[in-house]
């Protein structure tokens, strides 16, 4: 069967990779949505994009978890303890997949479960979710021809709320996508 996925995966490969960097804990693992992670995870490597996690947990961890959930077919590479004094770091990720910083914002997309997940090195797209199932059929939405910053300019999904961040200590403004029932569940808990 992986066999099959590996040739169609290879016969839809961009020329330019598109990232998928998403937090384990709360995202991908112990959220009871963890059933919705490997059909997710494996629509998108099938589909040609580049699946990574991006974790404050080290590692070893994140891979062991991974491999435990049979997780880790899906995804090309773990980067765990990227976090900076203000966030979480994604330069690592898009300089080891060798993009350019004009593509950060069309070619990587971080998904996660908390607003710490943001990104504060790069720009680029934020998914803020607890389901992996409907970040799939978002990224699937919002993968333009030129890129997600386009997908985000030129979609309005039912499920999602789209904003913009700005980073206090540079102002930059990030793009957000919320899904609404997350965040319904956010604004009742804190």
């Amino acid at each position: 069967m992986r066999r099959i996925l590996r040739r169609k995966r290879h016969e839809v490969l961009p020329e330019r990779p598109k990232i998928m960097c998403w937090d384990l804990d709360g995202l991908l693992i112990g959220n009871g949505k963890e059933n919705l992670s490997e059909p997710a995870l494996q629509g998108l490597w099938t589909d040609g994009f580049t699946n990574v996690v991006t974790t404050a947990s080290p590692a070893d961890y994140a891979e062991a978890e991974l491999r435990k959930r049979e997780l880790h077919h899906y995804i090309n590479q773990v980067y765990g303890e990227i976090l900076s004094g203000e966030g979480k770091m994604y330069l690592p990720v898009a300089a080891n997949a060798g993009l350019h910083p004009v593509e950060h914002c069309s070619n990587l997309v971080v998904i996660g479960n908390s607003m710490g997940d943001i990104p504060v090195d790069i720009s680029a797209v934020f998914i803020l979710s607890d389901n992996p199932e409907k970040v799939a059929k978002l990224i699937r939405t919002i993968d333009a021809k030129s890129g997600f910053l386009e997908g985000y300019f030129g979609s309005e999904p039912a499920c999602f709320v789209k904003t913009a961040h700005s980073r206090s200590y540079d102002n930059v403004k990030i793009p957000v996508f919320a899904d609404k029932t997350f965040l319904e569940y956010l604004t009742k808990t804190h």
